[in-house]
């Protein structure tokens, strides 16, 4: 074929042509067929069959676009420009797909420079750092590459969907190889969008009955797969997720996703008519089928709150890139998971998909700051997902249907603050009897102690079991109610510390001390639940002496723990006097410390400091340092064991000595009716 008669040809067609007259197709019918025919010969130049038929495209737009029907002709039935561009369109993709899936094309760059141009143009914005800057350039500027890349997308437009998907797939593996994931989730969400797209399709709406309702299944189990996929990927990364992804991109997956839902949605309501006996089950025989069908029922019930908890990451990240078309973003957020939770849970379907939605609401609800409260939600997940009861008030009066799993610690960690916010509203009694208690116990058990030893802590730990066996000095006892005395300890910055700070541990211990003083004893009781007191006021210490009331109630439970072991038996008086004397000493230590704070640190208003204050006094050394003081004759006062080496100076020789002088009987008579007098002022 000589390239310059067929320009010719051409020419004269266009300038001699009779437009307003043109009655036959023969001279389109000899140019289509001359470019046919050249280009099924052997060695055909591609390129200068793709030339003749856009000047082929370009005689037919000269002469009206008409359209000619060949009557019993296969090879060619219709000269239009419609079938030139799918020619065109045809011919430029078999350069494509022999770079695509000819041997040796497994380079992840070329293949996402041959492939993305035509699946998606304004992706290319985003390319991975891997394409360098010129090939970009080059893919963007040359026109003949845009021209081509419009040809080859026209092709798959008009072509077989499955085709599409798979090249979407190659992409998105490609993208996987050089460790892209926020092109991987891009990808699997275009490929959602065409297989929605396909469902309302005329060559998808237009099939017979049982072969559209085959077609239906395979592309459900195609999206269920992508939706997995994809959510796995956004949870797992929720901040690098969307980098490339623009909000033109994420509307049109949300209109997918959307209509997605909205076909699910009848399934539900299929299963709505048939629970309340508005519609028959149907009877499916043999078992085995009737097996397969609920199998694929809780497949569509997965399915249904796959789509709902992809809908919502995307309704996130939209209103991340539109902060200021809304005045309260996180409510926004936790509205729609509640009213996806209410309409799921009521159906018992938040179990399905792996409980995916509880996981996004419990991660959502714990940690978004909202303006407004949604503590009866964050306990209905709760209760859902662990099986955890908290305040009466709270409303849970739906069993959602859903297994309970076992509290893993960083969950219990983010639960702490919500528990916490529910037991300062209740008497410490009322706790006592209450759902709460136990489910406080259930996260304490899940957070346990740490196995780590932290330096700090341990330190701590050593200063404070010093402190409290120490003698009792006066000095020190003079300087306490005057608010000065004090206990210097390490600064902690801890995972703990956070719990400490919260009142954690302190809300541990005066449970189990106030469980065991509502307690009634008739003969002597296992002490246990002091010792766990104990240990948790303890532990609270360690990350920070400033709380009066920690002290204070250390020293209460020291108290119990010396009344319980001298009210019901003599034996200790008689052969662990020691052990008695430390937990006096301890306790009066405990008792200074909540004195020298409350002055320092109770509550600004001064009503309330003063009654502090004067309860303090009225508990503290009138009751141990006088009393039990006249009945143990005062051994917690004294410091023979205490003794220490002195250097002299006259004889330049080492001695035992006292550190500082004792406390006399007078002197504690003194103090005592100073406090007497404090209490009472």
């Amino acid at each position: 074929m000589n390239p310059t008669r067929h320009c010719n040809e051409t020419d004269s067609v266009v300038k001699i042509g009779d437009k307003s007259d043109f009655q036959t197709g023969n001279i389109f019918r000899h140019l289509w067929a001359t470019i046919m025919s050249f280009n099924l010969t052997a060695g055909a130049d591609r390129e200068y069959v793709l030339a003749c038929l856009n000047d082929l495209k370009s005689v037919f737009t000269s002469f009206g676009e008409p359209v000619l029907t060949l009557v019993n002709n296969a090879t060619m039935p219709e000269l239009s420009i419609s079938a030139v561009e799918q020619e065109i369109a045809r011919i430029s993709s078999m350069e494509f797909f022999m770079k695509v899936f000819g041997p040796g094309k497994e380079d992840p760059v070329s293949l996402i420079e041959n492939i993305e141009p035509i699946l998606d143009p304004s992706a290319i914005e985003h390319h991975p750092p891997e394409l360098a800057e010129d090939q970009v350039t080059n893919l963007l500027n040359v026109p003949a590459e845009i021209q081509r890349a419009q040809d080859l997308a026209f092709f798959l437009d008009r072509g077989d969907v499955t085709l599409k998907l798979f090249l979407w797939r190659r992409l998105q593996k490609a993208y996987e190889s050089i460790q892209y994931p926020t092109k991987v989730i891009s990808c699997s969400l275009r490929s959602i969008e065409i297989i929605v797209g396909e469902l309302v399709a005329p060559t998808y709406l237009e099939l017979p009955s049982n072969q559209r309702q085959e077609t239906l299944l395979r592309w459900l189990n195609r999206a269920d797969y992508l939706m997995l996929n994809v959510i796995g990927k956004i949870l797992d990364d929720p901040k690098s997720s969307f980098e490339c992804i623009d909000m033109s991109h994420l509307q049109s997956s949300m209109s997918a996703i959307a209509r997605l839902s909205r076909l699910l949605h009848s399934f539900v309501l299929y299963e709505d008519s048939v629970r309340i006996g508005q519609t028959s089950p149907p009877e499916i025989r043999p078992a085995a089928a009737a097996k397969a069908y609920d199998h694929y029922k809780e497949k569509l019930r997965s399915m249904l709150v796959r789509s709902w908890t992809l809908q919502y990451t995307l309704i996130k990240e939209g209103i991340a890139q539109n902060k200021e078309l809304f005045d309260m973003p996180s409510d926004d957020c936790i509205n729609y998971l509640r009213s996806v939770h209410n309409a799921l849970g009521i159906r018992s379907y938040c179990r399905y998909a792996n409980k995916v939605l509880l996981k996004v609401m419990k991660q959502e609800l714990l940690t978004l700051d909202a303006e407004d409260s949604y503590e009866s939600d964050v306990a209905q997940v709760l209760f859902d997902y662990y099986g955890l009861k908290f305040s009466p008030e709270l409303d849970i009066s739906l069993d959602h249907g859903c297994p309970v799993e076992k509290l893993d610690r960083p969950t219990a960690l983010m639960m702490v603050d919500f528990a916490m916010l529910q037991a300062k509203r209740m008497n410490i009694k009322d706790f006592l009897k209450s759902d709460l208690k136990s489910t406080i116990d259930t996260i304490q058990m899940s957070i346990g102690w740490s196995g780590r030893i932290y330096p700090a802590i341990t330190q701590n730990k050593r200063i404070i079991s010093a402190f409290l066996k120490s003698p009792i000095n006066p000095a020190i006892l003079y300087r306490a109610v005057q608010g000065v005395s004090d206990v210097s300890v390490v600064p902690v910055h801890t995972e703990s510390y956070r719990l400490a700070e919260n009142g954690w541990y302190f809300l541990l211990g005066l449970a189990a001390f106030t469980k065991f003083k509502t307690q009634k004893r008739l003969g002597p009781t296992a002490t246990d639940d002091l010792d766990l007191a104990a240990t948790f006021f303890r532990r609270e210490l360690e990350h920070g002496v400033d709380r009066w009331e920690t002290w204070y109630r250390l020293g209460q439970v020291y108290d119990a723990k010396l009344e319980e072991d001298i009210t019901w038996s003599a034996e200790k008086l008689n052969h662990h006097r020691a052990d008695l004397t430390l937990l006096e000493r301890r306790a009066i230590h405990s008792y200074s410390m909540a004195i020298a704070l409350a002055i320092r640190t109770a509550d600004s208003s001064a009503g309330n400091k003063k009654d502090h204050i004067r309860s303090l006094y009225t508990i503290w050394l009138p009751d141990l340092c006088f009393f039990k003081g006249a009945f143990f004759n005062g051994p917690h006062l004294a410091w023979d064991d205490f003794t220490r080496h002195f250097s002299s100076d006259k004889s330049q020789q080492m001695y035992t000595g006292k550190p500082f002088r004792d406390m006399k009987l007078y002197s504690t008579w003194y103090f005592a009716s100073y406090l007497f007098s404090k209490s009472h002022g």
